[in-house]
């Protein structure tokens, strides 16, 4: 499906940037986002724009009247969604509500929106299955959901939704990703801190890298999908499994249980694990690059490029 015009909004962020790097070459990409981006890749148009602002966003696409659009721009932060809910819920969910609105005047061949596995909450069977209900714990969890039930019902649109689980790769700032995180500590020589009750249960994440996420995401381009996707590892692997997975990949580093350090209440009690059965059967989607695999390219990136996120040690 060469010489497909795909709108993608947040064409800044992690996920736009990788979705611009692996698929500039296949497909004429217009970029949207309100932020200029850190890197620019032939074939794709950049545009900076806030969607919030419904007659900007209307102009762009009667313009480059894109067969397809990407939706991957929101703010993705949880603490955010705690401390500024008015605006998680204005850019996540009124900004949504613009691109289906435009999306249905320009009659856009697919609209694939981007949700995420935070949707499921502390679900009530794992691995969670795309039927499964919703349980949004949080503001921002509860804006993603409620994007998510707004495509499924929004009238004359022909849409699929992605669920991720929790992505890492290069890019992924320290600030934001706890892979990304852990591996910052380690390379500045600082400890892996967890909590010291032996009892205590370690919250759980299906961790994907994000190739095989952008790789979904281009099968349900490809197929003209329609539904719900799990784009996930399919496996579960508890934060100090994945400590110590860092430590084993990078050959360095060390877990200290601290009696000072404490989970934060949201996380108490927390999984996340995807079924990708659906994906699997019906796109043809099966993860290529292992979690170790990922670690290992992810911190041999992050050595080189120290000075990335401007973070100051």
């Amino acid at each position: 499906m060469f010489n497909v015009k795909i709108l993608c909004t947040g064409t800044s962020g992690f996920f736009g940037t990788a979705f611009c790097e692996y698929l500039h070459q296949k497909y004429d990409i217009v970029g949207l986002d309100w932020l200029p981006p850190k890197e620019k890749f032939p074939r794709v148009k950049y545009y900076q724009m806030n969607i919030l602002y419904l007659d900007h966003l209307r102009k762009i696409f009667e313009k480059e009247r894109p067969e397809k659009v990407i939706h991957l721009a929101a703010q993705s932060h949880t603490a955010k969604g705690f401390s500024d809910p008015i605006g998680t819920y204005r850019i996540n969910v009124i900004g949504t509500i613009n691109l289906l609105e435009v999306v249905r005047e320009i009659d856009v061949q697919q609209f694939i929106y981007v949700s995420s596995d935070i949707v499921y909450g502390k679900a009530d069977k794992y691995p969670c299955k795309e039927n499964q209900s919703l349980k949004p714990f949080g503001p921002y969890a509860a804006s993603k959901a409620a994007c998510d039930v707004l495509v499924q019902n929004f009238p004359e649109i022909k849409w699929a939704i992605a669920r991720p689980s929790m992505s890492f790769g290069p890019r992924g700032n320290p600030r934001e990703q706890l892979v990304a995180k852990f591996l910052w500590n380690i390379i500045h020589n600082k400890p892996l801190r967890f909590p010291a009750d032996k009892d205590i249960v370690h919250p759980t994440r299906d961790i994907n890298y994000i190739e095989n996420i952008i790789h979904g995401l281009e099968l349900i381009i490809e197929k003209d999908a329609y539904g719900i996707y799990n784009l996930g590892s399919g496996k579960e692997t508890s934060i100090l499994e994945l400590a110590e997975k860092i430590i084993e990949v990078t050959g360095k580093g060390k877990i200290i249980f601290d009696p000072n350090f404490h989970y934060r209440p949201e996380e108490i009690g927390m999984r996340t694990w995807l079924d990708i059965t659906k994906a699997k059967d019906e796109l043809g989607y099966q993860p290529r690059v292992s979690l170790e695999e990922g670690l290992e390219i992810t911190y041999n990136w992050m050595c080189k490029h120290l000075n990335y996120w401007n973070i100051h040690v």
